[in-house]
């Protein structure tokens, strides 16, 4: 089956789109096509120059290394207090104080970027869908915006750890992804998420996470928004309300493991691995678009997540894991326009700690599901009692 990839030219604008064979070294960021499964990949041979924290000699032997362990500062790190020469312009921060003085949390741009920075008029885009071509295997330049966000200039202070830690990152997340959609017209979609440790993909210790904006929807996004989609046309409702994910957490047969007014935190009805920690939105309308949430809402988000990390820190002893925000395509950009996000989806947080359990192995690879030897109510009570 051939799948295509949807890219939009504004009126007025042109763009080259370049179709390249996937011969000899890479110079630059592409976006290839595996021509048997249809996948897309993005190639970023720059990124290999990217510092790393996480495997150097120094943690070598060491085995995992804990944040909490380290001094607050390390005198080679970009992302430390006094080496702020060491990064780009900042392009959004947010101050506070704590009890040992002053902190301050930063966006820059990402030097070692999965997109190519897009110029002055965003990324251009490039055509409506490529077509059939006698080459099985395509490349096209892979263009968008990379940020990092530094969540403070303490090298040893985990996420979640200091009340109002995910609430000042939900804001910074928010306002660039306002700032990057209003300046960019061809972009679609914008991913929010954190890496926090070596077994979850980060190459730095210093608490950060990142914002890639992309003028395309990536597969998976698109499936799931599908999914969402035929769901509400066939029972009528938003998938998250009938699953029931917002119940109290005062049954103990539940997977809530602990909630506020507008959101509960649960372990999912099929959890991918152990321990996976969702942060969803309570019934309502409301909560299509991430990018559309106002300070309220991320406040008790922020107070959702701070708990749930905490829980986790404790009860796994401050495990490595992946954090994303999954949010629908931007609202009113070309396909869009035909959706309403608010009556059958929910923007929601999912935290997955990587445990070295549950991974990718035969059995996943293969069948293309995933294993997982914990029940989910076990893991919510065990959180629960945290």
């Amino acid at each position: 089956k051939l799948q295509f990839l949807y890219l939009i030219v504004p009126p007025g604008q042109t763009y080259t789109l370049h179709i390249m064979r996937a011969t000899g070294a890479l110079h630059r960021n592409v976006l290839r096509q595996n021509g048997v499964t249809g996948q897309w990949v993005v190639f970023s041979p720059s990124r290999r120059d990217r510092p790393m924290q996480t495997c150097s000699d120094k943690h070598a032997d060491a085995g995992r290394v804990k944040v909490t362990e380290l001094a607050e500062t390390d005198p080679g790190c970009p992302f430390c207090a006094g080496n702020e020469a060491m990064v780009p312009e900042v392009l959004h921060q947010d101050a506070w104080e704590h009890e040992g003085g002053a902190d301050v949390l930063r966006v820059v741009a990402n030097k070692f970027p999965a997109v190519a920075a897009a110029g002055p008029s965003g990324c251009g885009a490039a055509i409506r869908r490529l077509s059939a071509t006698d080459d099985a295997n395509l490349c096209i330049p892979a263009v968008g915006h990379h940020e990092v966000v530094i969540e403070t200039t303490r090298h040893n202070v985990g996420l979640g750890l200091e009340p109002g830690s995910s609430e000042r990152l939900l804001r910074a997340w928010h306002s660039r992804g306002n700032a990057l959609a209003a300046r960019d017209p061809t972009l679609q979609h914008v991913m929010y998420f954190k890496n926090c440790g070596a077994v979850a993909g980060a190459s730095l210790l210093h608490p950060h996470a990142q914002v890639v904006a992309l003028p395309i929807v990536p597969t998976p996004v698109a499936q799931r928004q599908d999914l969402h989609v035929k769901f509400y046309r066939k029972a009528g409702v938003c998938v998250f309300d009938a699953t029931q994910l917002a119940t109290s957490a005062d049954d103990p047969t539940q997977r809530v493991v602990l909630e506020n007014d507008k959101f509960v935190a649960v372990v999912p009805y099929a959890a991918l691995s152990p321990f996976t920690v969702w942060v969803v939105p309570k019934l309502g309308d409301g909560f299509g678009h991430f990018e559309e949430a106002d300070g309220a809402t991320l406040r008790q988000c922020g107070e959702m997540l701070d708990g749930a990390l905490r829980k986790l820190h404790v009860a796994l002893e401050e495990p490595d894991y992946n954090l994303v925000l999954r949010t629908p395509p931007l609202r009113g950009r070309y396909e869009q326009r035909a959706l309403n996000a608010d009556a059958y989806t929910r923007w929601y947080i999912e935290v997955s700690p990587r445990l070295g359990v549950g991974a990718m192995a035969g059995f996943e690879i293969g069948s293309g599901m995933f294993s997982n030897a914990n029940v989910p109510e076990d893991d919510a009570a065990l959180l629960r009692n945290v």
